[in-house]
């Protein structure tokens, strides 16, 4: 939408990474080692030289979502289409991340997107940073900004309760638009 999209009336987000969480290495370091390893040639490298397998995953250790008969059905799906899954990140990934999202930070083109758009965001999300995605849905001139305090990443895989905070801002931007023509 920022790179100048006209087809859609209307936009939903659930989570979307607009801030990269750094786990403890600090955005300048991080973004450092990330364009460093990305530009000297190592951006097919998994971070810290080793591939996750995504069949290794816990529900308790991944804090994806709170509901584990959706945690469950997920891995079921992914047991019957292994490549689905995602590993490790490699620092091609990162580098990109973290230049994508500093420029839908910044970007004038951003506060162009004059569609309807909901942000719904996880109050506990441990991938993305909340807080810069509040940051871009203030800059956006026809958005709707929900936070969900105790929501994990996954939105739409968790517990009914949080799930139904997400349907309901979904069906008032769908029903929105709906009377708009």
């Amino acid at each position: 939408l920022a790179r100048g999209e006209t087809r859609f009336s209307a936009c939903a987000l659930s989570a979307p990474m607009l801030g990269v969480v750094t786990s403890g290495y600090g955005y300048p370091l991080a973004r450092a080692l990330g364009w460093s390893w990305a530009h000297l040639g190592q951006g097919k490298q998994y971070l810290f030289r080793h591939a996750i397998d995504p069949m290794d995953l816990t529900f308790e250790g991944e804090k994806l979502a709170h509901d584990r008969g959706r945690w469950n059905r997920w891995r079921s799906q992914l047991e019957a289409c292994p490549g689905l899954g995602v590993g490790n990140l490699t620092w091609g990934w990162l580098d990109f991340a973290f230049s994508t999202t500093a420029w839908l930070r910044r970007s004038k083109a951003v506060e162009a997107i004059d569609i309807p758009v909901l942000i719904v965001a996880a109050g506990q999300d441990d991938r993305v940073l909340t807080s810069d995605t509040a940051k871009v849905a203030r800059r956006l001139p026809n958005c709707r900004y929900v936070e969900i305090p105790n929501a994990w990443h996954e939105i739409l895989m968790e517990t009914d309760d949080i799930r139904a905070i997400w349907w309901r801002e979904f069906a008032a931007l769908v029903a929105g638009v709906g009377a708009q023509g």
